[in-house]
């Protein structure tokens, strides 16, 4: 449902090979219910964690790009990996480091954005799969979407 292709190799080795028994690992390392807000959340998605070697895995084996393998992440857990891809990458103006970058914007001022996307979950009756995370994806991504120029872009704030 993430609009990503997975070469049948790839996704062959994530079912039944070594690939999915190795990211697999990798994602009993991180608890599900931990979210990006959380205070331990630096331990799972920082370079050399469980996320960042799941993510690093899924990338090593070809056919498969930045994008999908960290939409497959954010599948498997949604409260912390975020949805990334070329319009949320320019919206938010970042490049490596996101996800750590992501984790202090949701804890500054108290956790005001955290606040501000359980409303917005609440106001649009969303269902409980749907984490906060989700709901800070598609604002941006739709924010952004049809300003988003491409290469050179100069994202929410230009």
């Amino acid at each position: 449902m993430l609009s990503v292709h997975v070469p049948a190799r790839v996704a062959l080795d994530l079912l039944e090979g070594a690939l999915g028994r190795e990211v697999a690992t990798e994602l009993r390392r991180i608890p599900t219910d931990v979210s990006l807000a959380d205070t331990e959340a630096p331990q799972y998605i920082k370079d050399g964690g469980p996320a960042d070697r799941a993510w690093r895995l899924l990338r090593n084996n070809g056919g498969v790009g930045w994008v999908t393998a960290g939409k497959l992440l954010a599948r498997k857990r949604p409260r912390l990996v975020p949805v990334y891809d070329e319009v949320v990458r320019c919206a938010y103006r970042t490049g490596r480091g996101f996800w750590s970058c992501l984790h202090e914007r949701l804890r500054e001022d108290e956790g005001v954005l955290v606040d501000c996307l359980t409303r917005l979950h609440t106001e649009a009756a969303l269902p409980p799969e749907i984490t906060t995370l989700r709901v800070l994806d598609v604002v941006f991504w739709m924010r952004h979407r049809d300003g988003h120029t491409g290469y050179r872009c100069r994202g929410l704030d230009g």
